[in-house]
Protein backbone atom coordinates (compact mmCIF):
# COMPACT_ATOMS: atom_id res chain seq x y z
CA UNK A 1 0.00 0.00 0.00
CA UNK A 2 1.54 3.28 -1.08
CA UNK A 3 1.84 6.12 1.41
CA UNK A 4 1.75 9.79 0.38
CA UNK A 5 4.86 11.38 1.90
CA UNK A 6 6.12 14.93 2.15
CA UNK A 7 9.31 15.74 0.29
CA UNK A 8 11.49 16.51 3.29
CA UNK A 9 14.01 14.03 4.70
CA UNK A 10 11.95 13.33 7.81
CA UNK A 11 9.00 11.85 5.95
CA UNK A 12 11.21 10.14 3.40
CA UNK A 13 12.85 8.31 6.30
CA UNK A 14 9.47 7.09 7.52
CA UNK A 15 8.65 5.81 4.05
CA UNK A 16 11.99 4.02 3.78
CA UNK A 17 11.51 2.34 7.13
CA UNK A 18 7.96 1.36 6.21
CA UNK A 19 9.15 -0.23 2.98
CA UNK A 20 11.87 -2.10 4.82
CA UNK A 21 9.32 -3.50 7.25
CA UNK A 22 7.05 -4.52 4.37
CA UNK A 23 9.94 -6.31 2.67
CA UNK A 24 10.78 -8.03 5.96
CA UNK A 25 7.22 -9.32 6.28
CA UNK A 26 6.84 -10.36 2.65
CA UNK A 27 10.11 -12.24 2.23
CA UNK A 28 10.00 -14.38 5.33
CA UNK A 29 8.29 -17.38 3.72
CA UNK A 30 10.71 -18.85 1.27
CA UNK A 31 11.23 -22.59 1.41
CA UNK A 32 12.92 -23.78 4.63
CA UNK A 33 13.99 -26.93 6.43
CA UNK A 34 12.66 -26.31 9.94
CA UNK A 35 9.55 -27.77 11.51
CA UNK A 36 7.32 -27.06 14.49
CA UNK A 37 5.44 -29.78 16.33
CA UNK A 38 3.77 -30.20 19.67
CA UNK A 39 0.76 -31.49 21.59
CA UNK A 40 -2.52 -29.82 22.48
CA UNK A 41 -3.64 -30.55 26.04
CA UNK A 42 -6.74 -29.71 28.01
CA UNK A 43 -6.70 -28.29 31.56
CA UNK A 44 -6.33 -31.83 32.94
CA UNK A 45 -3.29 -32.44 30.69
CA UNK A 46 -5.27 -34.90 28.60
CA UNK A 47 -4.53 -34.67 24.84
CA UNK A 48 -7.18 -33.01 22.66
CA UNK A 49 -7.67 -34.86 19.33
CA UNK A 50 -9.29 -33.55 16.13
CA UNK A 51 -8.62 -29.90 17.02
CA UNK A 52 -7.80 -27.48 14.20
CA UNK A 53 -4.39 -25.82 14.58
CA UNK A 54 -3.33 -23.01 12.24
CA UNK A 55 0.16 -21.78 11.43
CA UNK A 56 0.09 -18.04 10.75
CA UNK A 57 2.71 -15.54 9.63
CA UNK A 58 3.64 -12.45 11.61
CA UNK A 59 0.62 -10.58 10.18
CA UNK A 60 -1.73 -13.31 11.40
CA UNK A 61 -2.34 -14.64 7.87
CA UNK A 62 -2.96 -18.39 7.78
CA UNK A 63 -0.20 -20.40 6.09
CA UNK A 64 -1.34 -23.93 6.92
CA UNK A 65 -4.00 -25.71 8.93
CA UNK A 66 -3.91 -29.22 10.39
CA UNK A 67 -5.95 -31.34 12.78
CA UNK A 68 -4.43 -32.86 15.89
CA UNK A 69 -3.97 -36.61 15.94
CA UNK A 70 -5.49 -38.93 18.55
CA UNK A 71 -2.51 -38.14 20.77
CA UNK A 72 -3.16 -34.39 20.41
CA UNK A 73 -0.05 -33.97 18.24
CA UNK A 74 0.29 -31.43 15.42
CA UNK A 75 3.17 -30.67 13.04
CA UNK A 76 4.15 -28.08 10.43
CA UNK A 77 7.03 -28.75 8.06
CA UNK A 78 9.41 -27.02 5.60
CA UNK A 79 9.49 -23.71 7.42
CA UNK A 80 12.00 -20.92 6.77
CA UNK A 81 13.28 -18.60 9.46
CA UNK A 82 10.81 -16.00 10.68
CA UNK A 83 8.10 -15.22 13.21
CA UNK A 84 5.02 -17.40 13.36
CA UNK A 85 1.81 -17.68 15.35
CA UNK A 86 0.30 -21.04 16.25
CA UNK A 87 -3.44 -20.60 16.65
CA UNK A 88 -5.66 -23.30 18.15
CA UNK A 89 -9.16 -22.99 16.70
CA UNK A 90 -11.63 -23.98 19.41
CA UNK A 91 -14.98 -22.83 17.99
CA UNK A 92 -17.70 -25.31 18.92
CA UNK A 93 -15.75 -26.67 21.93
CA UNK A 94 -15.57 -25.86 25.63
CA UNK A 95 -12.02 -24.51 25.31
CA UNK A 96 -10.76 -20.95 24.96
CA UNK A 97 -8.93 -20.13 21.74
CA UNK A 98 -5.19 -19.69 22.18
CA UNK A 99 -2.39 -18.25 20.04
CA UNK A 100 1.31 -18.78 20.78
CA UNK A 101 4.12 -16.87 19.07
CA UNK A 102 7.17 -18.79 17.85
CA UNK A 103 10.31 -17.39 16.24
CA UNK A 104 12.71 -19.43 14.10
CA UNK A 105 16.09 -17.84 13.46
CA UNK A 106 19.38 -19.07 12.06
CA UNK A 107 21.84 -20.31 14.67
CA UNK A 108 24.41 -17.89 13.24
CA UNK A 109 22.30 -14.98 14.43
CA UNK A 110 23.25 -15.91 17.97
CA UNK A 111 20.04 -15.08 19.80
CA UNK A 112 19.73 -16.68 23.20
CA UNK A 113 16.08 -17.48 22.51
CA UNK A 114 16.69 -18.72 19.00
CA UNK A 115 15.35 -21.99 17.68
CA UNK A 116 18.42 -23.43 16.05
CA UNK A 117 17.56 -27.02 15.22
CA UNK A 118 15.43 -28.68 12.57
CA UNK A 119 12.46 -29.08 14.90
CA UNK A 120 10.94 -26.91 17.61
CA UNK A 121 8.64 -28.45 20.20
CA UNK A 122 5.74 -26.20 21.25
CA UNK A 123 3.11 -27.78 23.47
CA UNK A 124 -0.07 -25.79 24.15
CA UNK A 125 -2.41 -26.20 27.10
CA UNK A 126 -5.97 -24.93 26.72
CA UNK A 127 -8.32 -23.54 29.33
CA UNK A 128 -12.06 -24.05 29.67
CA UNK A 129 -14.27 -21.22 28.42
CA UNK A 130 -16.14 -19.05 30.85
CA UNK A 131 -19.92 -19.35 30.56
CA UNK A 132 -21.45 -17.44 27.65
CA UNK A 133 -18.28 -16.99 25.57
CA UNK A 134 -19.18 -19.41 22.78
CA UNK A 135 -19.07 -17.89 19.27
CA UNK A 136 -21.35 -19.04 16.41
CA UNK A 137 -19.94 -21.93 14.42
CA UNK A 138 -18.89 -21.37 10.82
CA UNK A 139 -18.20 -25.00 9.93
CA UNK A 140 -20.57 -27.81 9.16
CA UNK A 141 -20.62 -30.40 11.93
CA UNK A 142 -23.44 -32.07 13.90
CA UNK A 143 -24.92 -30.01 16.69
CA UNK A 144 -23.72 -26.62 15.47
CA UNK A 145 -25.71 -23.51 14.61
CA UNK A 146 -25.00 -23.84 10.89
CA UNK A 147 -25.08 -27.25 9.21
CA UNK A 148 -25.54 -28.52 5.66
CA UNK A 149 -26.35 -31.82 4.02
CA UNK A 150 -23.40 -32.23 1.64
CA UNK A 151 -23.58 -34.46 -1.47
CA UNK A 152 -20.92 -37.20 -1.14
CA UNK A 153 -19.07 -36.24 -4.32
CA UNK A 154 -18.86 -32.62 -3.23
CA UNK A 155 -17.56 -33.69 0.17
CA UNK A 156 -14.85 -35.85 -1.41
CA UNK A 157 -13.71 -32.95 -3.61
CA UNK A 158 -13.70 -30.62 -0.61
CA UNK A 159 -11.61 -33.00 1.50
CA UNK A 160 -9.16 -33.42 -1.37
CA UNK A 161 -8.90 -29.63 -1.56
CA UNK A 162 -8.23 -29.35 2.17
CA UNK A 163 -5.55 -32.03 1.94
CA UNK A 164 -3.88 -30.19 -0.96
CA UNK A 165 -4.04 -26.91 0.96
CA UNK A 166 -2.47 -28.48 4.04
CA UNK A 167 0.37 -29.73 1.83
CA UNK A 168 0.89 -26.14 0.73
CA UNK A 169 -0.43 -26.77 -2.79
CA UNK A 170 -2.86 -23.87 -3.17
CA UNK A 171 -3.31 -24.35 -6.93
CA UNK A 172 -4.55 -27.94 -6.56
CA UNK A 173 -6.61 -26.93 -3.54
CA UNK A 174 -8.41 -24.31 -5.64
CA UNK A 175 -9.23 -26.85 -8.37
CA UNK A 176 -10.73 -29.32 -5.91
CA UNK A 177 -12.64 -26.67 -3.97
CA UNK A 178 -14.03 -25.20 -7.20
CA UNK A 179 -15.15 -28.72 -8.14
CA UNK A 180 -16.89 -29.12 -4.79
CA UNK A 181 -18.76 -25.86 -5.37
CA UNK A 182 -19.65 -26.84 -8.93
CA UNK A 183 -21.30 -29.99 -7.53
CA UNK A 184 -22.94 -28.14 -4.64
CA UNK A 185 -23.04 -24.35 -5.29
CA UNK A 186 -24.10 -23.47 -1.72
CA UNK A 187 -21.27 -25.39 -0.05
CA UNK A 188 -20.41 -22.94 2.73
CA UNK A 189 -17.16 -24.49 3.96
CA UNK A 190 -15.88 -24.79 0.39
CA UNK A 191 -16.55 -21.10 -0.34
CA UNK A 192 -14.81 -20.13 2.89
CA UNK A 193 -11.67 -22.16 2.24
CA UNK A 194 -11.62 -21.28 -1.46
CA UNK A 195 -11.47 -17.60 -0.58
CA UNK A 196 -8.51 -18.24 1.72
CA UNK A 197 -6.64 -20.21 -0.96
CA UNK A 198 -7.28 -17.48 -3.55
CA UNK A 199 -5.73 -15.03 -1.09
CA UNK A 200 -2.63 -17.22 -0.85
CA UNK A 201 -2.36 -17.04 -4.65
CA UNK A 202 -2.95 -13.27 -4.53
CA UNK A 203 -6.04 -13.67 -6.72
CA UNK A 204 -7.90 -11.07 -4.73
CA UNK A 205 -10.84 -10.51 -7.11
CA UNK A 206 -11.69 -14.19 -6.96
CA UNK A 207 -11.03 -14.33 -3.23
CA UNK A 208 -13.49 -11.50 -2.68
CA UNK A 209 -16.18 -13.19 -4.79
CA UNK A 210 -15.76 -16.57 -3.07
CA UNK A 211 -15.98 -14.95 0.36
CA UNK A 212 -18.92 -12.75 -0.64
CA UNK A 213 -20.88 -15.80 -1.79
CA UNK A 214 -20.04 -17.45 1.51
CA UNK A 215 -21.57 -14.52 3.39
CA UNK A 216 -24.74 -14.89 1.34
CA UNK A 217 -25.02 -18.56 2.31
CA UNK A 218 -24.37 -17.89 6.00
CA UNK A 219 -23.94 -14.24 7.04
CA UNK A 220 -22.77 -15.02 10.58
CA UNK A 221 -19.43 -16.53 9.60
CA UNK A 222 -16.44 -14.37 10.62
CA UNK A 223 -13.88 -15.83 8.20
CA UNK A 224 -15.77 -14.98 4.99
CA UNK A 225 -16.35 -11.37 6.04
CA UNK A 226 -12.69 -11.10 7.02
CA UNK A 227 -11.48 -12.60 3.72
CA UNK A 228 -13.81 -10.28 1.78
CA UNK A 229 -12.45 -7.25 3.64
CA UNK A 230 -8.84 -8.37 3.34
CA UNK A 231 -9.23 -8.92 -0.41
CA UNK A 232 -11.00 -5.60 -0.94
CA UNK A 233 -8.17 -3.85 0.88
CA UNK A 234 -5.59 -5.25 -1.54
CA UNK A 235 -7.88 -4.34 -4.43
CA UNK A 236 -7.77 -0.77 -3.05
CA UNK A 237 -11.54 -0.83 -2.58
CA UNK A 238 -11.22 0.66 0.87
CA UNK A 239 -14.87 1.54 1.48
CA UNK A 240 -15.87 -2.03 0.59
CA UNK A 241 -13.11 -3.35 2.86
CA UNK A 242 -14.34 -1.23 5.77
CA UNK A 243 -17.92 -2.47 5.36
CA UNK A 244 -16.87 -6.14 5.26
CA UNK A 245 -14.44 -5.85 8.17
CA UNK A 246 -16.97 -4.03 10.30
CA UNK A 247 -19.31 -6.99 9.76
CA UNK A 248 -16.48 -9.36 10.68
CA UNK A 249 -15.75 -7.70 14.01
CA UNK A 250 -19.43 -7.54 14.89
CA UNK A 251 -19.21 -11.33 14.89
CA UNK A 252 -15.82 -11.52 16.59
CA UNK A 253 -14.95 -8.13 18.13
CA UNK A 254 -11.83 -9.54 19.85
CA UNK A 255 -10.18 -10.53 16.56
CA UNK A 256 -6.68 -9.07 16.28
CA UNK A 257 -6.77 -9.72 12.53
CA UNK A 258 -10.11 -7.99 12.09
CA UNK A 259 -9.24 -4.90 14.10
CA UNK A 260 -5.83 -4.58 12.44
CA UNK A 261 -7.14 -4.80 8.88
CA UNK A 262 -10.11 -2.56 9.72
CA UNK A 263 -7.67 0.05 11.04
CA UNK A 264 -5.57 -0.09 7.88
CA UNK A 265 -8.68 0.16 5.68
CA UNK A 266 -10.10 3.11 7.62
CA UNK A 267 -6.76 4.87 7.35
CA UNK A 268 -6.70 4.46 3.58
CA UNK A 269 -10.30 5.67 3.46
CA UNK A 270 -9.22 8.86 5.25
CA UNK A 271 -11.09 8.07 8.48
CA UNK A 272 -8.10 8.59 10.75
CA UNK A 273 -9.77 8.78 14.16
CA UNK A 274 -11.74 5.62 13.48
CA UNK A 275 -8.57 3.97 12.21
CA UNK A 276 -6.83 4.86 15.46
CA UNK A 277 -9.61 3.25 17.53
CA UNK A 278 -9.45 0.00 15.55
CA UNK A 279 -5.65 -0.23 15.65
CA UNK A 280 -5.57 0.52 19.38
CA UNK A 281 -8.13 -2.25 19.99
CA UNK A 282 -6.02 -4.65 17.91
CA UNK A 283 -2.92 -3.62 19.84
CA UNK A 284 -4.61 -4.14 23.19
CA UNK A 285 -6.16 -7.49 22.22
CA UNK A 286 -2.68 -8.65 21.17
CA UNK A 287 -1.25 -7.59 24.51
CA UNK A 288 1.08 -5.16 22.75
CA UNK A 289 2.99 -8.06 21.20
CA UNK A 290 2.36 -7.43 17.48
CA UNK A 291 5.07 -5.05 16.22
CA UNK A 292 3.27 -4.21 12.98
CA UNK A 293 0.38 -2.67 14.89
CA UNK A 294 2.74 -0.39 16.81
CA UNK A 295 4.38 0.52 13.50
CA UNK A 296 1.16 1.44 11.73
CA UNK A 297 -0.08 3.41 14.72
CA UNK A 298 3.20 5.37 14.66
CA UNK A 299 2.69 6.10 10.96
CA UNK A 300 -0.89 7.18 11.59
CA UNK A 301 0.08 9.48 14.47
CA UNK A 302 2.99 10.98 12.51
CA UNK A 303 1.53 11.41 9.04
CA UNK A 304 -2.17 11.91 9.64
CA UNK A 305 -3.02 12.86 13.22
CA UNK A 306 0.18 14.86 13.95
CA UNK A 307 0.24 13.37 17.43
CA UNK A 308 4.01 13.15 17.79
CA UNK A 309 4.11 12.14 21.48
CA UNK A 310 1.86 9.16 20.71
CA UNK A 311 4.02 8.29 17.70
CA UNK A 312 7.09 8.25 19.96
CA UNK A 313 5.35 5.87 22.36
CA UNK A 314 4.40 3.49 19.55
CA UNK A 315 7.89 3.52 18.02
CA UNK A 316 9.40 2.74 21.41
CA UNK A 317 6.88 -0.07 21.85
CA UNK A 318 7.80 -1.35 18.40
CA UNK A 319 11.46 -1.55 19.44
CA UNK A 320 10.55 -3.30 22.69
CA UNK A 321 8.75 -6.03 20.74
CA UNK A 322 11.37 -6.10 17.97
CA UNK A 323 14.69 -5.38 19.73
CA UNK A 324 16.49 -7.31 16.99
CA UNK A 325 15.05 -5.16 14.18
CA UNK A 326 17.87 -4.55 11.70
CA UNK A 327 16.98 -0.88 11.21
CA UNK A 328 16.58 -0.16 14.93
CA UNK A 329 19.11 2.70 14.88
CA UNK A 330 17.14 4.48 12.18
CA UNK A 331 13.98 4.09 14.22
CA UNK A 332 15.78 5.60 17.24
CA UNK A 333 16.90 8.45 15.03
CA UNK A 334 13.31 8.97 13.94
CA UNK A 335 12.25 9.07 17.60
CA UNK A 336 14.80 11.80 18.27
CA UNK A 337 13.48 13.85 15.34
CA UNK A 338 9.96 13.51 16.66
CA UNK A 339 11.11 14.69 20.09
CA UNK A 340 12.47 17.84 18.43
CA UNK A 341 9.09 18.40 16.78
CA UNK A 342 7.35 18.03 20.15
CA UNK A 343 9.61 20.68 21.67
CA UNK A 344 9.02 23.04 18.76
Amino acid sequence: MELIMRSNIFFNLIRSLFLLLTIYSATGFTQGTNSISGFIFGPDRKPVPQMFVELQDDLYRTISRVKTEGSGKFSFYRLPTGRYNIRVRTIGTDFEEKTVEVEIVNISQGSGSAISGNNFQQDIQLRKKASGTEMPRTVSKPGVIFAQEIPPQAKVAYEQGIAAADRGNAADAVKDLEKAIEIFPKYFDAHQRLGEEYVRLKRFNEAYEAARKGTEIYPKGFENWYTAGYSAYYLKEYAVAVTALERAILINPDSINGQFMLGLSLKQAGKYREAEKALVKGRDFAGGNVPEIHWHLALLYTNNLKNYPAAIVELNNFLKVRPDYEEAEKVRGLIERLKVKVKN
